[in-house]
């Protein structure tokens, strides 16, 4: 059906819904234009635009997918049109199917993309149908967490290899390297695409080989109804010889070599890994990060009872049990660090980060640790060195990531969780409020540091320690001069003081 646009316009979608059938086909044209292919720069990829895919993104650190420039400049050019006609089919209640022909497979994922992101809950999914080689790799491997991550759907794929990428991930699944590979990779670039979605292949006897982990299609070349699904990769002998009787005629069927079937394993084993690291943390640094936060708890209740609250007392560290906050911080640190790395070197699954118990246990350490990381910054004059705390490059990654976990479960903006920063915020606005005099800008983000005050004491996200008449806040908010405090807001946090003294 896609063939059909090739003489005709290549630039819209050829629709096909026969008045009978309950499904509507939307066919994309190939591409004989230069600008349809080539994009700068070498690999031609582009950030996805938020405004349109705003789930195609890493959850830890707000990474935007990348996708090759030129085929999103084809969507972009007939998007407006093609939501109009899917609206009118998706009315009719009619399952929806994209397809694509050389340079319209990669529209078609897009488009597809592009109606999951605009569904409503209860509406039926599209599924796409995606019928050319080279298109299944059109994204970085963000749109691949993020799929995952996504809507369940379905992306029909016949592909070559992709020789160097292939064997460069082959290789880091098998947890090995090839000298040759890594010296390459220091001068050559390499492809930042990697295929997402379940891949359905179709054998010489009329299966349809089905497989979730598109890891694996970096990996192997298929052949061309009966289904047989690949999810244990594993498990999957070497060889055909001795394996169940279906997977065995399968596997003929596909005509996998030994190298493609190692390749295969090795993907399996990757999943296996990901899923020991996460039981790992789940029995073991739950515990023990849960222990040290109950200690901190207890430091907590100390120093509210000493008059000073959490954050100031940590700061001047004159009670010897500062030592051993200090030491729990440090401890904790240590294994949220790990976990960021196996997060940053994808070895652990793609649903830890939204995993409940994941954001309450993250939620928990960053409330915590992060206003005695922001004391302890402040007590070295680390501000005079590197500037603000909460500028890009200083504040640790750990809390970025996790709090970006948070705003994401709640469906919130970026920087509305940012409650462990609250000292920081006080910290930077003492010493501008010094400086710079009643600057209109200073004035507004002292009006909106009292509004928040509010609204996370109200929500119990902040402790009312930082009420105590003896604390860093108190002792620079009393004093300011009345423009600072001309809003309603202002009034109500003067109270909540009054009330705690």
């Amino acid at each position: 059906m896609a063939n059909k646009t090739i003489g005709g316009c290549v630039r819209t979608p050829y629709p096909d819904g026969r008045k009978a059938s309950t499904v509507t086909v939307f066919a994309f044209a190939g591409s004989w234009l230069p600008d349809d292919w080539c994009a700068q720069p070498p690999f031609g990829e582009t950030k996805m635009g938020t405004c349109n895919f705003p789930s195609l993104k890493s959850l830890g650190d707000d990474g935007v997918a990348l996708v090759n420039g030129s085929f999103l400049r084809r969507f972009n050019a007939i998007h407006s049109s093609l939501a109009k006609k899917v609206k009118k089919v998706i009315a009719k209640k009619k399952q929806v199917v994209f397809t694509g022909y050389s340079s319209g497979a990669p529209v078609a994922i897009l488009a597809t993309l592009y109606l999951l992101e605009k569904s409503e809950p209860n509406q039926s999914h599209p599924t796409a149908s995606l019928l050319d080689p080279p298109s299944s790799v059109i994204g970085s491997s963000v749109m691949l967490s993020s799929g995952r991550n996504g809507p369940t759907t379905s992306f029909i794929f016949v592909m070559r290899n992709a020789s160097m990428v292939a064997n460069y991930d082959a290789c880091n699944f098998m947890g090995c390297r090839i000298p040759t590979l890594e010296t390459l990779r220091n001068f050559i670039e390499l492809s930042p695409y990697r295929p997402f979605g379940t891949y359905i292949f179709y054998s010489g006897s009329g299966k349809l080989v089905v497989v979730r982990n598109p890891n694996a299609e970096l990996q192997k070349s298929l052949g061309k109804q009966n289904v047989v699904y690949l999810d244990h990769l594993e498990e999957l002998p070497v060889s055909s010889d001795g394996s169940p009787a279906t997977v065995n005629t399968t596997l003929n069927d596909l005509g996998l070599s030994t190298q493609a079937m190692l390749c295969l394993q090795a993907t399996g084993e990757l999943e296996k890994l990901k899923s020991r690291n996460q039981d790992k943390i789940i029995n073991d640094y739950k515990q023990k990060i849960e222990g040290e936060l109950r200690k901190l708890s207890k430091y907590k209740e100390k120093a509210e009872t000493c008059g000073l609250g959490y954050y100031d007392s940590f700061k001047l560290q004159e009670k010897e049990y500062g030592f051993q906050a200090n030491v729990s911080r440090l401890v904790l640190a240590g294994y949220w660090d790990e976990m960021m790395e196996m997060l940053k070197a994808y070895k652990l699954p793609d649903e830890f980060e939204k995993s409940h118990d994941c954001i309450r246990l993250g939620t928990d350490y960053r409330r915590t640790v992060e206003p005695l990381d922001i004391a302890n910054f402040y007590r070295h004059a680390k501000d005079e060195e590197t500037g603000f705390y909460v500028k890009k490059g200083t504040r640790p990654k750990r809390y970025r990531y996790i709090q970006n976990w948070l705003e994401h479960a709640e469906k919130k903006p970026s920087g509305s969780r940012s409650e462990s920063c609250f000292w920081a915020e006080v910290e930077d606005l003492r010493i501008k409020t010094r400086s710079n005099g009643s600057s209109p800008k200073i004035k507004q983000k002292v009006l909106q540091l009292g509004q928040n005050l509010i609204k996370w004491i109200d929500d119990e996200s902040l402790g009312k320690d930082v009420l105590l008449e003896n604390s860093t806040f108190v002792k620079w908010w009393k004093p300011l001069p009345p423009e600072y405090k001309s809003e309603p807001k202002s009034s109500r946090v003067m109270k909540l003081i009054h009330e705690k003294d």
